[in-house]
């Protein structure tokens, strides 16, 4: 199957007029390492009457500690915000059965939305309606992806969408009101 570029890709891509990416620093992860060393200064400061089990815990938890923020903060994470709407893109992801992947591309080709209700929603991970757009709805970009085996492949190209075409595709999908079990939230 031929392999599509992803919508995070594309908006990794986009003029920096556009789109701009942000780096979320790992706060989480700094007060982990933060509080491991300090409790290390604190354990190597304290008097020696307590040496046996209760230091060395000091120790053990210290280094667990700093450990896990490292691996906390191992793990980039980073968001996509619009520039001309001041907002960040969300991502959204709707589930439909295997069987309706051929209705689904010829429906994102066509812009005709309103037949999305004809497909049958799931909660299963085999064909997937991913979308990304402002909480303005200024912005917005949607792309088919299938489910093969061990992995998901782009199914069709990243599709960006006018005002009224985005109108339309959250009228027919629902969007407030789909029920959690067919979501899916997407974490870049």
């Amino acid at each position: 199957m031929e392999r599509n570029i992803s919508i995070n890709h594309i908006l990794e891509t986009m003029d920096r007029s556009i789109v701009k990416k942000y780096l979320q620093l790992p706060f989480r992860s700094y007060l982990l390492v933060i509080l491991g060393v300090f409790i290390l200064y604190f354990s190597y400061r304290q008097g020696r009457a307590h040496k046996e089990l209760y230091e060395s815990v000091e120790i053990i938890a210290g280094i667990a500690l700093i450990l896990w923020g490292f691996l906390v903060g191992v793990d980039e994470k980073y968001y996509f915000k619009h520039v001309r709407s001041k907002t960040k893109i969300c991502f959204h992801e709707v589930f439909f059965e295997r069987k309706d992947f051929q209705k689904l591309t010829s429906i994102l080709e066509s812009g005709n939305f309103e037949e999305l209700n004809s497909l049958q929603k799931t909660s299963g991970y085999h064909v997937k309606l991913r979308i990304a757009y402002t909480e303005d709805k200024s912005f917005c970009m949607v792309q088919g992806i299938k489910y093969i085996p061990f992995e998901y492949a782009e199914l069709t190209n990243a599709k960006q969408l006018d005002e009224f075409q985005t109108e339309k595709l959250f009228e027919s999908i629902e969007f407030s009101g789909i029920n959690s079990k067919y979501r899916r939230p997407y974490l870049i």
